[in-house]
């Protein structure tokens, strides 16, 4: 409920958001669209894996794999 209040739950939901090709319509539009949603993923993404790391038990936290994206960590904690 906490990470959706505070719309951190952004980076579980949605992927990397990815950059427009330069010469597609509406570029510079796209491009302010890019850079807003990709800052608010960034954020995002550094709040849920620290988070979840921290939930996790200290003596487990050895095991933990490295990762990148926070949408991946509780697939790697599965395996």
């Amino acid at each position: 409920m906490m990470f959706t209040l505070t719309d951190m739950d952004f980076a579980l939901l949605y992927d990397k958001p990815t950059e427009s090709a330069p010469g597609e319509a509406r570029y510079d539009d796209k491009m302010l669209h890019y850079s807003i949603e990709k800052r608010k993923w960034e954020i995002s993404n550094i709040k849920c894996l620290k988070i979840i790391r921290h939930l996790i038990d200290d003596s487990n936290e050895w095991s933990m794999p490295k990762c990148a994206t926070a949408k991946e960590l509780p697939d790697r904690l599965k395996s």
